[in-house]
């Protein structure tokens, strides 16, 4: 006997109804830490240019007796760094999309009958996990520029680089579903990443900028991990004496401003957060337009 036209059965919760896409998203992040530990040689070959402006053109920059803050440079750009170690392979897991589109895998993983922000949520999360394994291995040579090991600078710095991994990704994912060569995607990267970590401030101090450098400083979401980075690691380290004869900052000057307002740390972050879920949507409506 067929069901009655009125059936009062209960609606499926709404777990059940989302069910198929959180298993999208546990699928697509667990891909990319399958790609990851098939190619681990990857890890070393993005933490070169980290590592080296840490310990050789910090160490050459605090040779000619530049200090910041009262502490040698190495340690004033130690946050900036561990972002850096996070960009480019937040960036490169962002674009085996690019790879996925030529080889037809991303077609099959369109014509899934799942929500298109699934698999955008899935590959930043795990393209997020990746690279903070990249910053990782920074946030463990903190002993070499005086930084010490706490909880919460370890677990601080960890998070910081998951989130900030997870914007990157979020990001490089708008760019790669508009590009169809990997070149095309690297070329746009390069565009962008270099200028977006210059003006961070994460290798000079934010205070007395020029105003055209101010106002692109204030406008780079980068910024606004390296500030957090340096609020976790500033309060440990000893400004009472400076370390060369230059004038040298306190840490409340190296912070972002909006004109002689400190931005908060909780708008920092809810800065981040929301510019990541706007670029998941708008990834996830391009990848939309190309099933």
């Amino acid at each position: 006997m067929s069901a009655a036209p009125n059936d009062t059965r209960p609606p499926r919760r709404r777990f059940e109804r989302i069910r198929p896409e959180l298993r999208t998203v546990r699928m697509v992040a667990w891909r990319e830490l399958l790609i990851f530990r098939r190619n681990p040689q990857r890890l070393l070959v993005t933490l070169v240019q980290p590592l080296a402006f840490l310990l050789i053109l910090g160490t050459g920059l605090q040779a000619a007796a530049l200090a910041v803050g009262g502490i040698d440079y190495r340690t004033y750009i130690y946050p900036g760094v561990v972002g850096m170690a996070v960009l480019m392979p937040a960036f490169f897991a962002a674009g085996s999309v690019v790879y996925d589109r030529e080889f037809g895998f991303l077609r099959e993983m369109l014509a899934a009958p799942v929500d298109r922000w699934a698999i955008v949520l899935g590959k930043c999360i795990g393209g997020a996990t990746v690279a903070a394994l990249h910053g990782a291995v920074v946030v463990a040579a903190a002993g070499l520029v005086d930084v010490p090991y706490t909880a919460k600078i370890v677990f601080g710095l960890l998070g910081l680089a998951w989130l900030l991994g997870f914007l990157l990704v979020a990001l490089g994912l708008v760019l790669a579903a508009r590009a169809r060569q990997f070149q095309s995607y690297m070329s746009l990267v390069n565009l962008v990443a270099l200028p977006m970590l210059l003006a961070s401030g994460a290798l000079f101090p934010l205070s007395g900028l020029p105003n055209w450098l101010g106002v692109l400083t204030r406008l780079d979401p980068l910024a606004y991990i390296v500030d957090p980075m340096r609020r976790l690691v500033f309060p440990a380290l000893d400004f009472s004496e400076p370390i060369a004869q230059e004038v040298w900052l306190v840490p409340s000057e190296v912070r972002v401003t909006w004109g002689d307002w400190i931005v908060p740390l909780s708008l920092e972050l809810g800065i981040v957060t929301m510019l990541a879920l706007a670029a998941i949507f708008g990834a996830a409506r391009r990848f939309e337009r190309d099933q």
